[in-house]
């Protein structure tokens, strides 16, 4: 039985990454690998060529906000769904 492997590395760029490549562009890699049984794995990793970039104020603020609308939004939709369950079982009864 012969099996066949395939490999391919792929670079983009992703605007939401706080290190920076030496072109000034964010970058990231990935790696797929497949092979003919079906099984297919995926390999993320950042390359960052130069350090990363002294972050303003007005960049902490905005992490800062991000993170808690992050974390509102988990609270948020933890509620949701107990009370859509809760509603499904009090309509249930």
């Amino acid at each position: 039985m012969a099996v066949s492997a395939m490999t391919t590395t792929l670079d983009f760029n992703a605007g939401n990454t706080a290190t920076r490549s030496a072109s000034g562009a964010p970058a990231q890699q990935f790696q797929v690998a497949g092979n003919a049984g079906g099984a297919v794995t995926v390999e993320f990793s950042s390359t960052a060529a130069a350090p990363a970039e002294q972050l303003t104020e007005d960049d902490k603020l905005a992490l800062t906000l991000d993170d808690l609308a992050y974390r509102s939004l988990l609270l948020g939709f933890g509620f949701l769904t107990i009370g859509i369950i809760s509603g499904a079982v009090w309509a249930n009864e």
